[in-house]
């Protein structure tokens, strides 16, 4: 899991810590530093000679100022640790496994539903070629045996010349982070798919694909998260349509 890049502060907590209160100033500041650096790396080093190198101050000054400081951190697995910070970092551990493991779950029902969708609509297009009067190839017919062998579909991105390129995620990086930074277990492919899906819509509406620029995506994002909303999955629904709504109201008031 990456690492989330903040923890939470709340005054009620520091205020009512006798630890924290019977702190001087200087004494508070190195506090606050150690606590950034122990969120980033997982504690602080056990050796006061080490932490002070980290912290880029003398061994006499850490060791003086960690006979109060020291008070808030104990020693877990050979670093030094903040009791509450680490409450903390397994809360977030769990809320970002449990958005995966449903992210996961939907993504594989919705990859049933097409696969479902798709065998639907090659029936239906099969009866209808037979309502029209137009040959239905038999069953052990195949594509080597045709002169002229159908073509496999291409994918969205083969089909539009994109102003960026092929590299979709690379050239979109607004989008990235306007995505990641709301939901972090969000990939790459993710990203792609709901650029595409963007693209797909304005084309869809008569528009040119330029239309669609990375810092219009992000900010689509941004403008369609919900409240509550519980993963990135709603953005390839919401994203898309609004931006479609978008081109055809320009256009209308052009």
């Amino acid at each position: 899991m990456a690492k989330a890049p903040a923890f939470q502060w709340y005054p009620k907590d520091c205020d009512t810590d006798e630890n924290v209160r019977a702190m001087d100033d200087r004494e508070f500041g190195f506090y606050m530093r150690c606590l950034n650096h122990s969120w980033l790396n997982n504690g602080l080093p056990s050796d006061l000679g080490e932490l002070a190198r980290v912290m880029s101050r003398s061994r006499s000054y850490v060791e003086k100022i960690w006979q109060r400081v020291g008070k808030c951190f104990e020693l877990v697995d050979g670093r030094l640790v903040n009791k509450t910070q680490e409450k903390q970092r397994s809360t977030v551990r769990e809320f970002v496994e449990s958005r995966r493991s449903a992210a996961n779950a939907r993504w594989g029902a919705s990859k049933m539903e097409c696969i479902d969708d798709a065998r639907a609509l090659r029936t239906d297009c099969s009866a209808k070629a037979v309502a029209d009067g137009e040959q239905v190839l038999p069953k052990e017919t195949t594509c080597e045996k045709l002169e002229n062998p159908p073509q496999e579909q291409p994918h969205l991105a083969e089909v539009v010349e994109f102003p960026f390129g092929r590299s979709v995620v690379d050239h979109h990086p607004e989008t990235t982070r306007a995505v990641v930074t709301l939901f972090e277990d969000t990939d790459d492919a993710f990203v792609q798919a709901l650029i595409l899906k963007c693209v797909q819509e304005v084309i869809s509406a008569g528009k040119p694909a330029e239309l669609v620029s990375d810092e219009l995506i992000a900010y689509a994002v941004k403008y369609c998260l919900k409240r509550n909303q519980q993963g990135a999955g709603l953005f390839l629904t919401t994203v898309p349509n609004w931006i479609r709504n978008q081109a055809i109201t320009e256009d209308a008031h052009a």
